[in-house]
This record gives C-alpha cells, sequence and structure tokens, in this order.
C-alpha cells in the first residue's frame, strides 16, 4: 500500500513538473538573445552596393586588422537617407536589391552603408502596384520581421511579425490590430516584451519608375 502511495504521489510531481516546464516564460533578456544563440550569422560583412538581405539579426563585422567579430544588429538603425535626393524620391537601388513579387511577396534590403550614408536594413512588401517599407526587425522582439506574414484585408497592408504575431500597418509602422491566433512561441514573446507593446515601426518609402528603384525615410 505504501508503494503505491508513493508511486502515485511521484507520478503527480512529474505531471507538475511538466506543465512548470512547458508554460514557464523565459526573462526577456533570455527570450531576446534567442535568435543569437539558435540562428548562425548569415549576412554579409561588406557590400559594396545594397543587396537584398538573407540573414539574422546577428551581422559580422570586420576590424583594420581583417578579423571577422559577431555583433547585434539593433532595430535602431540611427542615420538619415538622403531623403532629398533624386527628386525627393532618396537613395537610388537599382540593381542592388529584389522587388516583392506573388511568390515572395515580402523580402529584406540592406541598404546603404557607403559614402557616408548609413546601412539600413529593412523588409518591403508589394500590394497592387503600391510598395510598403518597414525596419527589417520587429520592434516589440526584434526577430526578424522581413520573415513575416503579410495581411491585406483591412484597407491598409499590415506586415506581421512571424514571432510574437504583432501586425504593423504597412504606411506608418503602428501596430494595430488584433493579432492572429497565438502559439506558445507568441505568448511567451508578448509576455517577455509587454513594455514593448506600442513601439512603432520605423516606416520608409520606396518608389519604382522605369525600372529605376529609390528609397527614402518617411
Amino acid at each position: 500500500m505504501a508503494r503505491t502511495h508513493t508511486g502515485i504521489c511521484t507520478q503527480i510531481t512529474l505531471m507538475l513538473l511538466g506543465v512548470v516546464l512547458l508554460y514557464s516564460t523565459p526573462s526577456a533578456d533570455a527570450f531576446l538573445q534567442m535568435p543569437a544563440r539558435l540562428r548562425a550569422p548569415t549576412l554579409p560583412t561588406a557590400q559594396p552596393t545594397p543587396t537584398t538581405l538573407f540573414g539574422s539579426r546577428r551581422r559580422s563585422q570586420r576590424t583594420k586588422k581583417g578579423e571577422v567579430v559577431e555583433a547585434d544588429a539593433s532595430p535602431d538603425y540611427g542615420g538619415v537617407l538622403p531623403s532629398s535626393a533624386n527628386g525627393g524620391r532618396g537613395l537610388e537601388v537599382t540593381g542592388g536589391v529584389t522587388l516583392p513579387s506573388a511568390e515572395k511577396p515580402i523580402v529584406g534590403w540592406v541598404v546603404g552603408g557607403q559614402d557616408g550614408i548609413p546601412e539600413v536594413k529593412m523588409c518591403v512588401a508589394k500590394v497592387a502596384q503600391s510598395y510598403y517599407a518597414l525596419d527589417a526587425f520587429c520592434p516589440r522582439c526584434g526577430f526578424d520581421l522581413w520573415k513575416g506574414k503579410l495581411d491585406t484585408n483591412g484597407p491598409t497592408p499590415r506586415i506581421c511579425c512571424p514571432t510574437c504575431k504583432t501586425p504593423f500597418n504597412g504606411a506608418d509602422g503602428r501596430p494595430e490590430g488584433e493579432a492572429e491566433e497565438l502559439d506558445l512561441t507568441a505568448r511567451m514573446a508578448r509576455m517577455a516584451t509587454a513594455q514593448g507593446a506600442d513601439k512603432r515601426a520605423k516606416p520608409y518609402a520606396v518608389t519604382v519608375k522605369e525600372s529605376r528603384v529609390f528609397v527614402r525615410e518617411r
């Protein structure tokens, strides 16, 4: 009888432990470090021309001695794109970027990074004949916004973060509307980054005219 009682207690303890492990939430610092630990950096270290972005939040930086070190890419890019250039269209990036398509409605860009222009990373979507561009990384959780989902059901297209599921207005970057159904990862991300719920993704304006592509800050 005592052995049976001990076995029942052990089973209950294991069940409770499983529930705690399943629903436990990591700290914000631990959560925001997940992409750096889990994904290898794939961004190019140096590009003579703007290029389409394929990579993670971490990027390699080359020192004067040629050594490559790892550094976290912050969503706060700083600097200003030359908005007054090219008749107000901004920086020309023709030939250095890939435009979104029906097969890939959201793409990532890296522009600038030379001639005194800061390097800027952004995600770009196309709906009908209009382009929408925001920061490449979610301002709330820091994950890759350019890998997100494009929502065209509202009056203005929204780009939804693939991790915390926050939808951002494609025109001005405001978080808006109800998020899609939240999975466990999204719930954890939202709990760990609740203080950033109102953060706005920085918007950019993309113009395509006669096969020439321009981008500027809004």
